[in-house]
């Protein structure tokens, strides 16, 4: 019997592999990123500590239940683009926050000190000049829920119920071939915004069948119902022969808050009101003048409004004392209606005055008063 053959060896598969995976969870609970879960939308009502966004813009996209709520823009409000400097005082006008922030930074209240039952701040621009003034309630004193707007404020956390949850991806890079990898690229894609991220990878250089982490931190807004998707493509170059590449996707999920119904807030006017016009005429037969026409500030024939008065329904034109705002009594018609209020300013004078009568006699009449503008009292 002639003898047996011996098998034919395999050929040995040198050609280089890589893989990649991208896995993702929270920091606090190693819960995926999948699986967030969204917290209660209404804060307690002995809260503690309050984190709000920056997000520019003006009182009109305000949305909250506050009942004493208070928003007015100047020279157009805020932007979405230009930095700002946000000073804060609580309600006996002690200073709780002075920063220069840009569109989402975020800003807290309670964290070092007490937090007062109300917040009022003001936005100014880099000439120090103030685009917005407004107020936020704490829940000891009104109704507060995550995400609620008060001007170019956002609540994202109160307490324990937060809508930014810090998260870490990983991406695990693996070398599946029979060579030696240099770890070239790890490209990154997510939400339009692209980056190589090679740099957080822990180890470039890998023999067969080694892997290597990537880390990289970031926040998801659980509030928000959204689906993430992440995207990685690794890059390895072997020591001879063309580089090779692996791609992997990951989607994050979050359902977000119930909306609920919202009525839009009242925010104060931004009229400014005119002077009184009108001149007397000179008076007939004599040399001298009628009086001036009414051409003071009142309430009837001009002013100006600079800030403004809010009380409990309606929403009233005034002026500040110093820098703080001023509460008004308001309209307690409950109507839940923005009232228009006149305040002082806000129409514009109209009034001329009427021809001089006099015969000479009638130009002392200056003290602007409402009585008899522009008549002379001959």
């Amino acid at each position: 019997q002639s003898p047996t053959r011996a098998p034919t060896p395999h050929p040995t598969d040198n050609r280089p592999k890589i893989d990649v995976d991208i896995t993702c969870s929270d920091n606090d609970n190693l819960r995926d990123c999948g699986q967030l879960e969204t917290p209660e939308p209404e804060c307690d009502s002995n809260v503690d500590t309050l984190v709000f966004t920056y997000i520019g813009e003006g009182c009109e996209q305000s949305r909250n239940t506050q009942d004493d709520f208070f928003c007015q823009d100047f020279d157009g409000g805020p932007s979405n683009d230009d930095a700002a400097r946000i000073q804060c005082e609580d309600e006996d006008g002690r200073e709780i926050f002075d920063e220069v922030v840009n569109v989402g930074s975020q800003l807290a209240f309670g964290d070092k000190d007490n937090l007062p039952d109300l917040i009022q701040c003001f936005v100014k621009d880099n000439r120090d000049e103030t685009l917005q003034a407004f107020t936020v309630a704490s829940t000891r004193h009104d109704d507060l829920f995550l995400k609620d707007v008060f001007g170019s404020l956002q609540l994202e956390s109160c307490d324990r119920l937060n809508c930014r949850v810090q998260v870490t991806y990983i991406y695990t890079i693996q070398n599946d071939g029979n060579t030696q990898l240099e770890i070239t690229a790890l490209d990154r894609s997510r939400e339009d915004m692209n980056e190589n991220v090679v740099g957080l990878v822990q180890d470039t250089s890998l023999l067969p069948d080694e892997n290597t982490p990537a880390h990289e931190p970031d926040v998801i807004d659980v509030c928000v119902e959204a689906s993430i998707v992440t995207r990685v493509e690794a890059e390895g170059d072997p020591p001879s022969g063309s580089p090779v590449t692996a791609v992997d996707t990951y989607t994050a999920r979050t359902e977000g808050l119930e909306q609920r119904e919202i009525p839009k807030p009242c925010v104060s006017g931004k009229g400014k009101g005119g002077k009184g016009k009108g001149k007397g005429g000179k008076g007939k037969g004599g040399k001298e003048k009628g009086g001036s026409g009414d051409g003071d500030d009142d309430d009837d024939y001009g002013g100006t409004s600079k800030y403004s008065k809010y009380g409990s329904d309606d929403y009233h034109d005034g002026e500040p004392k110093g820098s703080k705002l001023q509460y008004g009594d308001g309209d307690d018609d409950d109507d839940d209606e923005c009232g228009k209020g006149k305040g002082k300013g806000g129409k514009k004078g109209s009034e001329k005055g009427g021809k001089g009568k006099g015969k000479g006699k009638g130009g002392d009449d200056d003290d602007d008063d409402d009585d008899y503008p522009g008549k002379g009292d001959g």
